[in-house]
């Protein structure tokens, strides 16, 4: 089963914060849905929930601003 979650950044990391995510081999996709406003998606299997929560909160501990929306 396949989980799509939603977060805002600011748009001038999306390259970065895409790179992080394409390190994990298989883990996410990683899509920008909005690149002026700075929304992301991020699709993966709901098994990797937890390791996708520990990188956001790790990227959000390195001063990376990624905050949860809706969609």
């Amino acid at each position: 089963m396949n989980i799509k979650l939603f977060y805002k950044i600011d748009p001038k990391e999306i390259n970065i914060i895409q790179y992080v995510f394409q390190s994990y081999d298989n883990l996410a996709v990683f899509s920008t849905v909005d690149n002026k406003e700075g929304i992301v998606s991020i699709l993966s299997d709901i098994k990797n929930t937890n390791f996708i929560d520990g990188v956001v909160q790790s990227l959000i501990s390195n001063n990376i601003f990624m905050v949860p929306v809706k969609k």
